[in-house]
């Protein structure tokens, strides 16, 4: 760092914010979770990955539904 002292800069302020989560559990058939493990395995992802992406994708989709139906309301 020394090498580049003069081009360092103080900041007032966060340059990163932490994110937040929370852990659930879920309880599944063995035949479902084999088939996650499967999936992930062939996706290379983690299987805790994949259920997490599946999850926000659900979300995603539950609220644009959500804001289509409350314009077709007004």
């Amino acid at each position: 760092m020394t090498d580049f002292e003069d081009e360092l800069e103080e900041v007032s302020e966060p340059l990163f914010e932490r994110v937040t989560s929370t852990t659930i559990q879920i309880e599944l058939p063995e035949k479902e979770f084999a088939a996650i493990q499967r999936i992930a395995h062939e996706q290379q992802l983690d299987y805790a990955g994949l259920v997490r992406d599946w999850v926000l994708e659900k979300l995603y989709y539950a609220e644009m539904m959500r804001q289509v139906a409350k314009e077709f309301q007004r």
